[in-house]
């Protein structure tokens, strides 16, 4: 569980005389255990990625987790090894998740972008996990890795960046019919 800081009080107790290295001590325990149960985190998701494996990351934006889940859940019962990065691993900060983020994607053969909204696929996390999967192709580095979208069906794909628009489209409403075929 996290520790939280109460910040006046903290400052009230570092400004008397007995009191300043108490609360360096308070703030030290704080800081250390929100470290401790990050890296615990991260520790987590790599073991499982270690044990499971995965192969299609699922690239979304937290308003779409409920689709994404469904999504996750779907491929999951055909035998793939999706991953999602869900709310657990927005809480381990910018720096770490864009590494922890960069491990799984490197290892993936498959991306899946989901959006209800055509904003969503250019916001800064959803962009940064499908640009460096597109480099990977286009670099060479995954030559036969699959870049898909599925969108609702208010999404016009013109409306996407010209790197997702190239790419085979599916709706919320029928990826279920020619999906699997596509990825296999």
């Amino acid at each position: 569980s996290m520790i939280s800081i109460d910040g006046e009080r903290i400052i009230d107790m570092a400004s008397s005389d007995i009191g300043y290295s108490s609360a360096m001590l308070e703030i030290w325990k704080s800081v250390s255990t929100r470290d401790a149960r990050i890296s615990g985190i991260i520790e987590d998701i790599r073991n499982k990625i270690r044990e499971r494996g995965v192969d299609i990351f699922i690239s979304c934006k937290s308003q779409d987790y409920a689709l994404a889940h469904g999504l996750y859940d779907y491929l999951e019962q055909n035998g793939f090894k999706p991953f999602l990065a869900d709310i657990s691993i927005k809480e381990v900060g910018i720096d770490q998740y864009t590494a922890l983020i960069g491990e799984v994607i490197d290892i993936c053969q498959n991306m899946i972008v989901l959006a209800s909204n055509p904003d969503y696929v250019e916001t800064p996390y959803v962009t940064a996990e499908w640009h460096t999967f597109v480099n990977d192709i286009n670099t060479g580095h995954k030559p036969n890795a699959k870049l898909v979208t599925v969108l609702t069906p208010n999404v016009d794909i013109h409306t996407l960046p010209a790197w997702l628009r190239d790419k085979q489209s599916f709706t919320t409403e029928n990826y279920k019919d020619d999906l699997l075929d596509f990825l296999k």
